[in-house]
């Protein structure tokens, strides 16, 4: 294990206000063009294929008739076609984020790039309700009906979905899956409660874990004291909170790129606000960020994020919670939601935690930390106390400190079979 000592960041106050100011500033009609980087206009097919590697889009119907898109790199740059039956990666992005997350960096420090190098099949995940899996077998996005969900769902429904398919088509019995922030939840909820996925992972790499968030930070920390105002978003509006849009292309070339750079230091503000802040970004390539923000943020359901604000107000790692307990009772069969209970989870698992991370907070971390440990699977635990929450995903040492770890660790694992 490594540990590190803890540090905390405080985040500058006026960049919430000049955020506000630069987004209705935007409003109004602009011509696109998107600076220089054609990555910008990519998505996450011609991310891969521009880079030399095999791409494919596989999709999966969910039991309640989502349409979910994969996204698989089946083998190392310059390969063809699945050449032979390979170890199966499955890589599951955080909340308002896409497949995405792990392409947007250069080949040499994208995790999905360097595990398909080292001779894995890697797949990528998309959560019902982002840019690449809007689609049902009878809603459409337009209807409310379609954004009835939160990472419940997600983790119920989407991810045994995902992962049936995945072992199908690589004919493997078993993978490795990585999850950063809503990934991480994903993979606890699910692996607890349904007992047959778990045995379907060979390992669990959790990147900033998140269970409980009663002591986030930051823009999101006031969710659980504006929780009837997210309450009343449901009622008006089509229930999408987040999407991918041309404003936020549009702001990405305005504010982000070197040569348009409006107000020093807000594009980092922009995505640090929501999960941590680092004044220097050393860690951070700001060359990347008008491709960072063309793809994130890539949507979710306001519901989703009314479910956070319930973890936040009760500190609790739970089911969605309705408004009445007839409701509760009606959907659980009780009048409050049950917990997801983490002593449960019956898959080795591996922690690597962040020191600034904002949403995966260090005190929410430690306070699940023994509640694991009491299941004997956590075999490893990394903890860095530069890192903030996304430095796990585009971190410029990522690759050096997490993701050599992870390749590491799961050809050790595959050795003891």
């Amino acid at each position: 294990m490594v540990y590190i000592e803890l540090g905390k960041m405080n985040m500058p106050g006026s960049s919430v206000v000049i955020i506000l100011c630069m987004l209705v500033s935007l409003t109004v009609s602009h011509p696109l063009s998107y600076g220089e980087d054609p990555e910008v206009n990519y998505d996450a097919m011609e991310l891969i294929s521009s880079k030399g590697y095999p791409a494919e889009a596989h999709t999966v119907i969910t039991e309640d008739g989502y349409v979910l898109v994969m996204h698989r790199i089946p083998g190392p740059r310059g390969t063809l076609q699945q050449d032979k039956k390979r170890s199966v990666f499955f890589l599951q992005h955080g909340v308002l984020c896409s497949s995405t997350n792990w392409l947007t960096n250069l080949a040499n420090e994208s995790l999905a790039y360097l595990l398909a190098d080292a001779g894995f099949d890697v797949w990528m995940g998309n959560t019902r309700g982002n840019t690449y899996s809007k689609n049902h077998t009878s809603l459409k996005p337009t209807q409310k009906e379609f954004w009835d969900f939160t990472f419940d769902e997600h983790s119920t429904k989407d991810l045994p979905a995902m992962i049936n398919y995945v072992l199908d088509t690589s004919q493997q019995s078993d993978l490795f899956y990585v999850g950063h922030s809503q990934g991480t939840i994903m993979g606890f909820a699910g692996f607890t409660i349904n007992q047959t996925l778990a045995k379907q992972i060979k390992a669990f790499f959790a990147l900033a874990p998140v269970t409980t968030v009663k002591h986030i930070e930051g823009i999101l920390q006031p969710l659980s004291n504006i929780y009837d105002i997210i309450y009343v978003l449901e009622f008006v509006t089509d229930g999408e909170f987040l999407p991918t849009s041309k404003l936020v292309k549009y702001l990405s070339e305005l504010v982000c790129t070197p040569q348009l750079r409006l107000v020093d230091g807000l594009c980092e503000d922009i995505l640090f606000l929501l999960c941590g802040f680092d004044p220097n970004s050393k860690n951070f390539n700001q060359t990347r960020l008008p491709v960072y923000y063309s793809h994130t943020p890539a949507g979710t359901s306001v519901k989703n994020i009314l479910h956070y604000a319930q973890e936040v107000k009760s500190g609790l790692f739970s089911m969605y919670k309705y408004r009445t307990e007839i409701e509760n009772v009606k959907h659980y069969g009780r009048p409050t939601p049950p917990s997801y209970n983490l002593t449960e989870l019956n898959v080795p698992t591996a922690l690597f935690t962040g020191g600034h991370d904002w949403l995966a907070d260090p005190t929410d971390v430690n306070a699940s930390i023994p509640v694991l440990n009491t299941t004997g699977h956590v075999f490893y635990r990394k903890h860095i106390a530069h890192y903030d929450h996304l430095d796990f995903i585009w971190g410029l040492d990522a690759p050096s400190l997490v993701y050599s770890d992870i390749i590491t660790m799961a050809k050790q694992l595959l050795l003891r079979v």
